[in-house]
């Protein structure tokens, strides 16, 4: 279910109507935060909420292996950060490894006769299994508290983040759920994101493939100066459409009590590929800052290891 859809703005409506009256009480606007969430993500496929649901059993089994801060500590971090690595990558690329080793080795004889599986790619699952191997690490270095299992569920399932960000820390996130003092949002604020997103969303994003469509599909057939438009037309396109449905994302949550996380901003005026980062998904840059690049070393071990970083 997208977000800019009648049937979401039903949902919208029935869920904000009845949630409304419980965010002061901190206990059942949990349980209703979760069943959104739950009830949100199966419009997408029961399957795929079966699999999200195992992940989040799965890891969570692998946080109360962390809490024990026993000499096994590190080997569930390692344990869960392999398993999470290994389940993304199932689902995103299987399909793309397997054709490419049938397409190089056509020439064996099993390879005709061979029918790989097709899996489908849940919604969301780069972006929830960020968010888990996060809070892993963070546990782990005792810089977040190890959560309730509600609290856990939903902050993982969070409906308006799920299928595109922004990637929400979990101390912050915690700290605004267990809050009794919900994020108080002006109307005007939420009006404002939420018309930002659909003129991204429906507006540019249509406008802009225009200009991708033809070019990308027969590319052959157009001058040089035509696929320059079209790989610039791309490129603004993939900004409107993930800014845009970051808009719509924090206006909800804005509603729901949780404050608007910043996440892009406007990264075409940066005047080097550095800032452009500190300005692209910002929050997407700074998860695989201080979950990969610092990890690896960052800058620490001269100019070599920074570059391969």
């Amino acid at each position: 279910m997208l977000f800019p859809t009648y049937s979401f703005l039903i949902f919208f409506i029935i869920v904000f109507s009845l949630g409304i009256s419980l965010k002061k009480q901190v206990g059942l606007y949990k349980a209703f935060l979760l069943a959104t969430n739950l009830i949100f993500y199966s419009f997408w496929g029961l399957n795929f909420l079966i699999f999200l649901l195992i992940s989040i059993g799965i890891n969570y089994g692998i946080l109360l292996g962390l809490r024990s801060r026993s000499t096994a500590a590190k080997s569930w971090l390692i344990a869960g950060i392999v398993f999470n690595i290994l389940y993304l990558g199932t689902f995103k690329y299987y399909n793309f490894f397997v054709d490419s080793f049938l397409e190089i080795f056509s020439f064996l004889p099993f390879a005709s006769t061979f029918q790989p599986l097709e899996i489908l790619v849940p919604v969301g699952v780069s972006f929830y299994t960020f968010r888990i191997i996060s809070h892993l690490v963070d546990c782990y270095h005792q810089t977040l508290a190890f959560p309730r299992w509600i609290d856990y569920a939903i902050y993982i399932s969070y409906f308006p983040q799920i299928a595109s960000g922004p990637i929400a820390r979990a101390k912050e996130f915690y700290k605004q759920l267990n809050s009794s003092q919900k994020y108080d949002y002006k109307i005007e604020e939420v009006i404002v994101l939420i018309l930002s997103g659909l003129f991204k969303k429906y507006t540019l994003s249509s406008f802009l493939f225009n200009f991708t469509q033809l070019p990308f599909s027969d590319p052959g057939s157009y001058s040089c100066g035509d696929l320059i438009l079209a790989a610039v037309s791309y490129s603004c396109l993939i900004y409107v459409d993930f800014s845009g449905y970051s808009d719509l994302s924090n206006a909800i949550s804005s509603v729901f009590g949780f404050r608007p996380i910043e996440n892009f901003n406007c990264p075409y005026r940066s005047f080097s590929l550095q800032e452009f980062w500190h300005r692209w998904h910002i929050s997407l840059s700074e998860w695989l800052r201080d979950y990969l690049y610092i990890p690896l070393g960052g800058n620490r071990h001269g100019k070599q290891r920074k570059y391969l970083n």
